[in-house]
């Protein structure tokens, strides 16, 4: 019987293929700290056609397969339990249109988020959403997979996976299927997902690729806002409360142009503050929580109603401001104008020397945030006989 290995050859061409324990090592585990197992095939695929024949292989020698994109996952999600065949989709990665007058992109899977929305910047668009924090390698196929936010303008648009009109889906058994709109022989360009039967496009989001392998996206996009701005405030731990107030009453209020609002613990101020980027060296004597936004705009007017309107709901509920400068710890300036949104998480997870990060994105209601907060205080006590045997790194209480 033909090699499982030749058999993939035939597919993609020896080149695209490895059997080489030292190369398919690089593919045994992610972000994360989590080992599973060194895959046996690493296969690089360029289309859905490949795709299909490779999956109709594995199905037939019973070889299990783990499609990965940028192994950007802190939950060990692109990485193999079981050995077999790892699907590395980050040569399929070209723009197939950018329609402004739909406004949607479609794009193929292994596209990073920066990429894709480095072009659409051009144009004046981006993607609302624009994927997880980890956007300059991880790829939108695995954003969609895990239900991502957390890249930028999750306050505003919600998480990545709001914005899918449409899908192209490798099943299983080999099958290629469209979802939305495309999924219609009498529409040639995709401009919605509902309308068309059953909401199958929602089966292969957040599904972590085990439902089938999405090789191309299209992705409903937004007009750029001309103006922004945003500010960081200083917030006393005790005073919780407050920062649930701040967030209740931005969106309640209608948002006032809110991009982002992110909200830091103190204990994560302090981590961010041992670090060496300049951004952080003003938190050092914060000894506080931190909140910040960035809102966008269409005229001058509207910017400076909103920021005067999100500033009175964060000054009403104790906030302090920082200076308007990333010099000053103004984190919401180097969030939006840097690709602080795509990066900081990089340099967040470095602080203790020798570590690695096990962390997710959860989705919680904002008025559960202090018990969630409040659950981890009494974990750590819980557990500090043990945290008290680990030597403390950088300054940080490990």
């Amino acid at each position: 019987m033909e090699s499982i290995y030749n058999q993939l050859c035939s597919i993609v061409g020896n080149d695209h293929v490895s059997n080489n324990e030292y190369i398919n090592y690089s593919y045994s585990k992610s972000a994360d700290p989590i080992y599973q197992s060194i895959p046996d095939y690493v296969i690089q695929p360029s289309s859905p056609e490949e795709i299909s024949e490779i999956l109709k292989i594995a199905n037939k020698e019973k070889v299990p397969v783990v499609p990965r994109g940028g192994g950007a996952g802190l939950m060990a999600g692109a990485v193999s339990h079981r050995k077999g065949i790892v699907l590395d989709m980050t040569s399929m990665r070209k723009i197939i249109d950018i329609n402004i007058e739909d406004q949607v992109v479609t794009a193929e899977c292994g596209i990073t988020w920066a990429e894709l929305n480095t072009e659409l910047f051009k144009k004046g668009f981006y993607t609302g959403c624009m994927g997880p924090g980890s956007g300059m390698s991880a790829v939108i196929g695995g954003g969609l997979s895990h239900n991502s936010v957390g890249g930028g303008g999750g306050a505003k648009y919600g998480s990545c996976c709001r914005h899918v009109v449409g899908l192209e889906v490798v099943l299983p058994q080999g099958a290629i299927i469209n979802t939305g709109s495309l999924a219609s022989k009498y529409i040639e360009h995709p401009f919605s997902r509902y309308g068309f039967g059953a909401d199958y496009s929602g089966l292969f989001l957040g599904d972590n690729g085990i439902h089938g392998i999405k090789t191309k996206a299209t992705l409903r996009i937004y007009p750029k806002p001309p103006y922004h701005a945003g500010k960081t405030f200083a917030l006393k731990r005790s005073n919780m409360k407050y920062g649930v107030n701040i967030f209740l009453e931005w969106l309640n209020k209608g948002g006032f142009g809110l991009y982002d609002g992110f909200y830091f613990p103190d204990y994560f101020v302090m981590g961010m503050a041992a670090m060496n980027p300049p951004t952080y060296f003003p938190w050092k004597k914060l000894n506080k929580t931190a909140i910040f936004y960035t809102t966008e705009a269409y005229s001058e007017q509207e910017l400076e109603a909103n920021v005067e309107n999100l500033d009175a709901i964060v000054t009403k509920n104790k906030g302090t401001p920082l200076g308007p400068e990333i010099e000053d710890g103004n984190f919401a300036k180097y969030h939006y104008e840097m690709d602080g949104h795509w990066s900081f998480y990089h340099n967040t997870f470095g602080i203790p020397t020798g570590t690695q990060s096990l962390t997710t994105e959860a989705h919680c209601p904002i008025v559960r945030f202090p018990k969630v907060i409040d659950g981890v205080d009494k974990w750590a006590a819980k557990h500090a006989e043990a945290f008290a045997k680990i030597q403390t790194i950088g300054g940080i209480p490990a």
